[in-house]
């Protein structure tokens, strides 16, 4: 047995996986999304395509390199007249050296542990893209939601979503730089305990509207809107809070069941409870809309406010806990993964 069939079972055991050849796939059935991925991660995975034989049957990989030339720099490698290999200097057009290429040994441990960091990424990317697609109020233009936003908490809050959604956006790039990547933690950190502080701060200002006893249905009708208002800038608060969470898991890559257990646990607990105080202050200023004669106005009103009630009442699990639920997690299951020997990758559907 060679070498690197000795080291594709290592890997394998410790890692739980298997290489299987698939043969034809229909890939617009719909059994499997493509994850989009860079040119330089397309690249790494067509080369593991191909070296897939020599992995399981031969021993050549062990004793090989890869080349890497400096950005920039074209030419050829030097040749050796008396051997006939070849060299680092790189020569240009003129026969100058021009500058010196890399050489990595090319063993089979490190091109399967580099398809793992590779697979890991952009999976990482694609359920970040996905749930990130769900956030409704995260998602709008920072001028919709400079719309609603009110008050000192204004500025703190946009200047985190921007973060949080610069982090989402750049997650690939990001978690190939370990320093940046550090920083970003960091940073994810810091808007998590922001976005705790501003649900505090715009609960305790719902709380004060749902409790004046205005009677002139012009001034309490105000009072309604801004309330209205207040939920929006609530709900912004809290998808930061859902999306910060899941971020810090997926940039520190700790999918350990106990981290994300308690994650899910301390979301859950709070976003709940969050939504009861709602509940209940929507509740309350329900009811004194009753107190006033209806009019189109008044009933315009009740509708919005039974609408918010009957969605925060349905005994269901609230949609971003779901979804935050269902991006962990998906973190921690066994994937299948389709690999095309252009570089491209695809996961299967019920994986995914």
């Amino acid at each position: 047995m060679s070498d690197n069939t000795n080291d594709i079972n290592s890997i394998s055991n410790k890692l739980n996986f298997k290489i299987i050849e698939s043969g034809n796939i229909d890939l617009d059935s719909g059994r499997y999304k493509k994850i989009d991925c860079n040119s330089e991660q397309a690249m790494y995975i067509s080369t593991f395509i191909q070296q897939i034989p020599a992995f399981v049957a031969a021993d050549s990989l062990a004793n090989s390199y890869k080349i890497v030339f400096p950005d920039g720099v074209q030419g050829t490698l030097m040749k050796y007249k008396a051997t006939g290999g070849l060299g680092t200097p790189i020569q240009g057009e003129n026969g100058k050296i021009v500058g010196h290429a890399s050489l990595f040994q090319n063993t089979s441990q490190a091109v399967i542990l580099g398809v793992f960091s590779i697979l890991s990424i952009v999976t990482g990317q694609y359920f970040l893209t996905e749930i990130n697609s769900k956030m409704e109020y995260l998602n709008r233009k920072i001028d919709q939601i400079m719309e609603f936003l009110y008050g000192d908490k204004k500025a703190e809050l946009i200047a985190e979503i921007n973060f949080i959604q610069y982090a989402q956006h750049n997650y690939t790039s990001i978690m190939s730089h370990e320093a940046q990547r550090i920083a970003t933690i960091t940073g994810i950190q810091e808007a998590y305990k922001t976005a705790m502080k501003d649900i505090e701060f715009y609960m305790t200002d719902l709380s004060s509207k749902v409790g004046s006893s205005e009677k002139d249905f012009k001034k309490f009708n105000m009072l309604a809107n801004k309330a209205l208002r207040v939920l929006e800038s609530l709900e912004l608060s809290k998808q930061l809070f859902v999306m910060s969470s899941i971020m810090e898991a997926y940039y520190s890559q700790n999918f350990d069941r106990t981290y994300i257990n308690s994650i899910s646990e301390t979301v859950a607990y709070y976003i709940n409870k969050c939504d009861k105080r709602i509940l209940g202050d929507f509740r309350v200023m329900r009811d004194k809309i009753n107190n006033f004669r209806d009019s189109e106005t008044v009933i315009d009103l009740k509708n919005k406010f039974d609408s918010i009630i009957n969605s925060l009442d349905g005994g269901d699990e609230s949609p971003i806990l779901h979804s935050m639920s269902a991006t962990l997690n998906a973190a921690t299951l066994s994937k299948e993964y389709f690999l095309t020997k252009d570089g491209e990758i695809y996961i299967k559907a019920e994986t995914a």
